[in-house]
């Protein structure tokens, strides 16, 4: 399988980071090691959980705020439509 889509989101903006490769995905892992927690937002939840964990003081309750917050869809099929879930 490969991950060769988001190595760019992490690689930067060097020339190396427009070739996929493994020089590219050591630069990308290099600048990954930077940061403490990297989330996506499709496991939004999961990623709140664990700020909850790592910085309470920061988070506390941000998962019940995120849960209250009205969730809406926005399709990219039909542009400017938006409904809630």
């Amino acid at each position: 399988r490969s991950n060769g889509f988001i190595v760019p989101f992490f690689c930067g903006h060097e020339p190396i980071c427009n070739v996929q490769g493994n020089k590219s995905l050591d630069l990308a892992m290099k600048h990954l090691n930077e940061y403490q927690i990297v989330g996506i937002n499709e496991d939004m939840k999961t990623f709140l959980w664990a700020l909850e964990r790592l910085f309470p003081r920061y988070f506390r309750d941000a998962s019940k705020v995120f849960a209250a917050i009205p969730k809406l869809n926005i399709s990219s099929k039909k542009e400017g439509v938006v409904r809630r879930l």
